[in-house]
């Protein structure tokens, strides 16, 4: 039983940092609104899912790092797994990321269920914020050596694309909603 005590009180004092440096964070940062500060020790992405399980929310918020080489290897990337496994909507900043109001908005579109979710909350950010909404439909193409030209021109397919998308936007959306529908061919996370 005694190392059981070592134990909590190894994981008390490593993690009293933390909670005193996540105090003055929030009190610079969180001074006017409602919050809860948790610290806590293990597995980062798992420990993420259990909170908001636990605390019932409805976004996480979260910053991604550019890990590499052995530290990923190791470490993985926890956002990644959090946005790969979360049950509720994950909003990732990347290294050097700055907001301010938001002006334009990306919605991607593909036509699963978790799409439309995700073009309805992108849809109420823009009314919310008065920000412009362009909606994205990537064509995945198998691969094309750098030689084979990508035609420039508007093709049949893209205008099939794009009339598809304006339609699946004004059925989900059902509104006078102004956006802009954009398609694109190509690898979809380069596009």
């Amino acid at each position: 039983m005694g190392n059981l005590a070592e134990l909590a009180e190894e994981v008390t004092l490593s993690t009293q940092p933390g909670k005193l440096q996540l105090e003055r964070i929030a009190r610079k940062h969180l001074a006017r609104v409602r919050h809860k500060l948790l610290v806590q020790f293990g597995k980062p992405a798992e420990l993420i899912e259990k909170a908001a399980q636990d605390l019932d929310v409805d976004l996480i918020v979260m910053a991604t790092h550019e890990r590499t080489g052995i530290n990923r290897l190791l470490l993985g990337s926890i956002a990644e797994h959090v946005l790969r496994t979360s049950k509720r909507p994950v909003l990732s900043f990347g290294p050097g990321t700055a907001i301010g109001a938001l002006k334009k908005i990306l919605c991607l579109v593909g036509f699963d269920p978790d799409s439309i979710a995700a073009l309805k909350f992108g849809w109420r950010l823009a009314q919310e914020y008065g920000a412009a909404v362009s909606l994205l439909r990537v064509i995945p193409v198998p691969f094309e050596p750098s030689e084979v030209p990508v035609e420039p021109r508007t093709s049949e397919w893209e205008q099939n694309a794009r009339a598809q998308l304006v339609k699946f936007a004004t059925e989900k959306l059902r509104a006078k909603a102004k956006y802009k529908p954009v398609v694109r061919r190509g690898d979809p996370a380069s596009a």
